[in-house]
């Protein structure tokens, strides 16, 4: 008797199963259409200061941006890099896309950008006194002896929107975006982030579990529907080429919006300071 009930049961659970998943998938669909549109409704922030990547910052300097950042959620800073150590870059993105046929394609540290900027920054003395007095801001109780961690990121195609509007935190207090190409007409790839709505965790494991517990499809949903709400919380920032863009990324839900797929956008993402780089589990996960 009993083995018959659960035979029932296991049936049902075969015949729902599939049923749920798809209206699931079908309100992720739908939200996924109409947030691009319910976005736009949050405040474009602009608001910049001047320096470059190469420019040791006064004591002031880093002061000012680690305010903007606790009042804001971001700081950006004009002039970062200049046009001409852009250009490279541009090119670079360009050609990558070209090789995957027009679709999405990242690379992982230096070694596809010798002789240029991104290649240098990790070296850069006057970057890392400022990442490191970030970071010392930010989390005082632990100052990092590791170097940075390089992504550089080339959205274009339909498989863009497969890496768009995946919220997430990272594994690294300071997180710098340097825009490398935006579109200049339709949706941009704004960055869209719930500044700072995490404290610092004390253990790797608590991270591990916030990560997890954003990483759930409800979850997704959840923080699509919400950044789309009034009074969310949430910011929308258009980025310009040559500028850098700084907040905790550790602390912040972040994303980015999708752009359209005939258009490229990319991106140079520097993180700074793991936190729980003492961690043996942590190597295993670094965003």
């Amino acid at each position: 008797m009993i083995s018959k009930e659960k035979s029932i049961r296991a049936a049902r659970w075969r015949l729902y199963l599939p049923n749920t998943i798809a209206w699931l998938a079908t309100i992720f669909s739908v939200w996924e259409r109409l947030l691009p549109v319910i976005i736009e409704r949050a405040p474009p922030y602009k608001i910049g200061m001047q320096l470059r990547w190469d420019e040791k910052a006064s004591f002031a300097q880093i002061a000012a941006i680690a305010a903007q950042i606790d009042a804001t959620g971001f700081c950006r800073i004009d002039g970062f890099i200049s046009r001409d150590e852009l250009m490279p870059l541009v090119s670079i993105a360009e050609s990558a896309v070209d090789r995957a046929k027009g679709e999405y394609i990242a690379f992982s540290g230096p070694d596809a950008f010798t002789g240029t900027v991104w290649a240098r920054m990790i070296s850069s003395p006057p970057l890392r006194f400022l990442c490191e007095s970030l970071y010392g801001h930010a989390h005082p109780e632990n100052m990092p002896k590791a170097g940075f961690y390089q992504i550089f990121r080339c959205l274009k195609g339909q498989s863009s929107r497969k890496h768009s509007f995946y919220f997430h935190f990272d594994s690294y207090v300071v997180t710098i975006i340097l825009p490398i190409v935006i579109p200049q007409s339709g949706s941009a790839g704004n960055l869209i982030m719930f500044p700072a709505i995490r404290p610092i965790r004390r253990t790797y494991l608590r991270n591990v579990i916030d990560k997890l517990f954003s990483d759930l499809f409800p979850m997704q949903l959840f923080y699509r529907m919400r950044a789309g709400a009034p009074r969310s919380g949430a910011i929308s920032i258009r980025m310009e080429p040559g500028s850098a863009v700084l907040f905790w990324g550790y602390r912040s839900l972040h994303t980015n919006e999708p752009c359209d797929p005939d258009k490229l956008r990319a991106t140079a993402l520097l993180h700074f300071g793991n936190p729980h780089r003492g961690a043996s589990a942590s190597r295993l996960r670094r965003r």
